[in-house]
């Protein structure tokens, strides 16, 4: 699961070295440090040359579900891209948050014209 919040981009998967447990994966170590500050999750964030993500943090299903609760709780603005444009830690983000808002933008256009429809997909068991 992908989370874009005004302090970070994250992205959320079960571990593929401990799989009883779920991995918080970064592009930057700031953005894992901004979420340890928000969540005091003191799990160390551990850096890894050789993968897409190279910053992590490894953690119970429970802590995952902790931190999207505190996430959501964080809520305060009612403008994303302005909220993160805020943050000084985060102003490099603006050009391709917004590029991310146009592609989905563009879905949500060609749904209104009935081009885009397509049935759920459904939930693996």
């Amino acid at each position: 699961m992908w989370l874009f919040t005004p302090h970070g981009f994250y992205s959320i998967t079960r571990s593929r070295t401990e799989p009883d447990k779920t991995q918080v994966r970064a592009r930057t170590r700031c953005d894992l440090e901004n979420l340890q500050t928000l969540t005091s999750n003191a799990a160390p964030i551990l850096k890894t040359l050789n993968a897409d993500y190279r910053r992590r943090i490894i953690i119970t299903p429970s802590e995952s579900e902790r931190i999207v609760t505190l996430l959501t709780r964080d809520i305060d603005y009612p403008n994303f891209k302005a909220r993160v444009a805020m943050r000084p830690d985060q102003t490099h983000r603006g050009h391709d948050d917004h590029r991310i808002w146009e592609l989905h933008h563009r879905w949500q256009s060609d749904d209104a014209h009935g081009s885009a429809v397509s049935a759920p997909v459904p939930r693996p068991r």
